[in-house]
């Protein structure tokens, strides 16, 4: 794995909140139907919160069933009250985060 995508947002760019997660559920479809999937996935801040959107959610199980590696931030999750949501990936601490950002080519949603 080469590629990472850092997600740092609930959704995908500054925009409307409804339409920053339609992008970044398109973009997960689309990652999906290109077999783009052989990635590496970090989410921290709000970007954690995706787990708890029913359309977004059921998208990184597939992607991890494809092969996709997930990680999110335990502080975030702790912070944010969702701790116990996680059913996909694994928890990350930021030293984790850190070196994804810095190992991988990363795209920053």
């Amino acid at each position: 794995m080469e590629r990472a995508v850092v997600v740092s947002r609930l959704g995908m760019g500054d925009g409307v909140p409804e339409l920053s997660l339609i992008l970044l559920e398109k973009y997960l479809k689309s990652s999906l139907e290109n077999d783009d999937v052989k990635i590496v996935y970090a989410f921290y801040n709000r970007g954690v919160q995706v787990l708890t959107d029913d359309r977004i959610q059921p998208l990184l199980v597939q992607l991890e069933a494809a092969g996709a590696q997930l990680y999110f931030c335990g502080t975030c999750l702790e912070y944010y009250g969702i701790a116990k949501q996680l059913n996909v990936g694994r928890v990350a601490c930021i030293n984790d985060i850190r070196h994804i950002m810095n190992a991988y080519r990363c795209d920053f949603l």
